[in-house]
């Protein structure tokens, strides 16, 4: 039996369809397996030791200059990807511990309807595709394209990880400035918003005849005027931390114990983590069914909260900073994604300044 979805309008709060579920959805509380059909955890562990095997072959390396190229077929499913996601009469398949850490919309979904294939409508394919393609460890980079695909994907499916992620590439990046403020209203980016305020002058000169300024909120185009007359600067916003709170504690959806060879254990999704990194495919093949047992992983304490941030949503910024210990972990954990992201940014020239506001209108 097959279930349908559509998208939502933005709004302040979630707009879901009649066949959708109610909020209330998202806090129940289930076990681990639910997710998956009702499967044993060996059946689990069974299917990511089946798909491990062949995740080298996902390396394209025909070329050196593709050599870090990262490649994930979602239109076949594996020991992982079981899930059938129907888009325009074609099928995508995905991981639904996967796609639960990134979204409580799509993990209510999955809880509510086991064993059916989820049409997702109102949405393109080629766009879910892309979505995918920028949340696994393929870690494909939002661009002037992707931008405007990627928003209300995941405004819809209140992927907050994301959401922020879109917002850092606005930040940074040389759009139109009422683009980047028509943007910040539809999808919410409050910092972006509040950046792009500050940097308004009275000597600004905007196109209020525009497309972009008419479908603005009353309440952003009386902020932008207000500032045009000279209102004082809204405080800035600060970026959201990255911590490791949720970590701490137990959850239906983080309920295996992980650490290092010291320090304290982390609450973590196993079946996410092993999407991430080949030593943790072969360390679940090798451990007993009720993962009961902390999994201790070959990376300092150190290494492996730096690990944990920079792949979990809403995946920490790598900078100057924190790349030493991240690399270190993304070695020793021998994460293809995470070492394609490191090595991007070590290659990547470190730009001169940011672009919040451009003077095309």
């Amino acid at each position: 039996m097959e279930e349908q979805y559509g998208g939502r309008q933005p709004a302040p709060a979630p707009n879901y369809s009649s066949s959708t579920i109610p909020p209330a959805a998202l806090s129940n509380q289930i076990t681990p397996a639910a997710l998956h059909n009702g499967n044993t955890n060996n059946n689990l562990l069974s299917s990511v030791a089946a798909s491990s095997s062949s995740s080298a072959a996902n390396l394209n390396v025909s070329n050196p200059s593709s050599a870090l190229e990262l490649i994930v077929d979602f239109t076949r499913p594996d020991g992982q990807r079981t899930r059938p996601l129907l888009i325009d009469g074609k099928r995508l398949y995905v991981d639904e511990h996967y796609i639960s850490v990134w979204s409580p919309v799509l993990r209510s979904w999955c809880i509510e309807c086991p064993d059916r294939e989820l049409i997702l409508a109102n949405v393109q394919y080629d766009h879910v595709l892309e979505l995918l393609q920028a949340i696994h460890p393929t870690y494909k980079e939002v661009d002037d394209q992707t931008v405007h695909i990627l928003l209300p994907l995941a405004f819809d499916y209140q992927m907050d990880g994301l959401l922020h992620r879109c917002e850092c590439f606005l930040v940074t990046n040389k759009l139109p400035f009422l683009e980047k403020v028509w943007l910040a209203d539809r999808y919410q980016l409050n910092r972006l918003l509040s950046l792009l305020l500050r940097e308004l002058r009275p000597s600004h000169k905007l196109d209020l005849t525009g497309s972009r300024y008419y479908g603005l909120s009353d309440r952003v185009k009386v902020l932008l005027l207000e500032r045009m007359h000279g209102s004082n600067a809204p405080e800035e916003l600060a970026e959201p931390p990255v911590d490791m709170e949720h970590f701490l504690n137990a959850s239906d959806l983080n309920f295996a114990a992980v650490r290092a060879k010291s320090g304290r254990s982390y609450y973590v999704n196993p079946y996410y983590l092993a999407a991430w990194s080949s030593v943790f495919q072969d360390l679940l093949c090798s451990m007993s069914v009720n993962l009961t047992d902390d999994i201790v992983c070959p990376c300092t304490h150190e290494e492996l909260k730096f690990f944990l941030m920079a792949i979990y949503p809403p995946q920490l910024r790598i900078n100057e900073t924190n790349i030493g210990p991240t690399l270190m972990a993304a070695c020793k954990m021998e994460s293809h994604g995470l070492l394609r992201k490191c090595a991007q940014i070590l290659l990547t020239p470190k730009p001169s300044c940011l672009y919040l506001y451009d003077s095309h209108y």
